[in-house]
């Protein structure tokens, strides 16, 4: 549930090319939500800390699909090289581009004997022990 129309507009405030509100803010021609921005330019700053998280080679009109504060996906309505989050991405007008963020999971477990008896490999050590819980699970549910 988002929030109340009265702390939206006790939050309300005008600066000087735009205004912000619990929900967003609109600077110039660019707006930046929770799970949205978008507008005309060729620059936008998502955080408001002052500088661009996202540039354009170009002035163009575009919409940025946010999750946690992340760039998720990208659209523009003319040929521009977007760079943001460390890379930078090639658009074709009016076709969306969806970003994969990159992978910062791992995941480890002991060593040993999965159900069955096999010997469980370094790299197949997640999927084994995942198995073996899994395997543990049905005898258990089997048995009652």
């Amino acid at each position: 549930m988002g929030p109340s129309a009265d702390s939206v507009r006790t939050s309300f405030t005008r600066n000087g090319t735009g205004f912000s509100t619990v929900l967003g803010r609109v600077v110039g021609n660019v707006y930046v939500g929770r799970t949205s921005a978008g507008g005309v330019g060729s620059a936008v700053d998502l955080n408001g800390d002052g500088t661009s998280d996202v540039t354009f080679s170009a002035s163009a009109g575009f919409i940025l699909q946010l999750a946690n504060g992340r760039v998720t996906a990208i659209e523009a309505d003319r040929a521009v090289t977007a760079t943001l989050q460390g890379r930078s991405i090639t658009l074709a007008p009016f076709t969306p581009v969806t970003l994969t963020p990159p992978s910062t999971t791992t995941f480890e477990a002991e060593s040993g004997t999965v159900a069955g008896g096999a010997d469980v490999e370094a790299c197949g050590r997640a999927r084994a022990v995942s198995e073996s819980v899994s395997s543990a699970r049905v005898r258990t549910a089997m048995a009652r």
